[in-house]
């Protein structure tokens, strides 16, 4: 049996190994070059993502509505 904190502390790992991962692709752009901020289609994506994640506490239509409104941005900011 894992020990309670140890239990506890796996909880958050995930969330951090993800928020990790993602941080460099919604702000960086190439070699430590921040990306521009009105025109981040990655920057806003994970912004919706979020609310809809919030609101519809469900991952298959989150996940799919996140996609259709960051490729809808891609398409009209690139």
């Amino acid at each position: 049996k894992i020990p309670n904190f140890l239990e506890r502390m796996l909880k958050y790992a995930a969330p951090s190994l993800l928020t990790a991962i993602c941080i460099p692709i919604i702000f960086f752009d190439g070699q430590h070059v921040l990306k521009e901020m009105p025109n981040n289609p990655y920057l806003y994506a994970a912004i919706f993502s979020i609310f809809v994640s919030l609101i519809t506490r469900h991952i298959l239509v989150s996940l799919i509505l996140s996609l259709i409104f960051f490729y809808i941005l891609i398409y009209f900011l690139t």
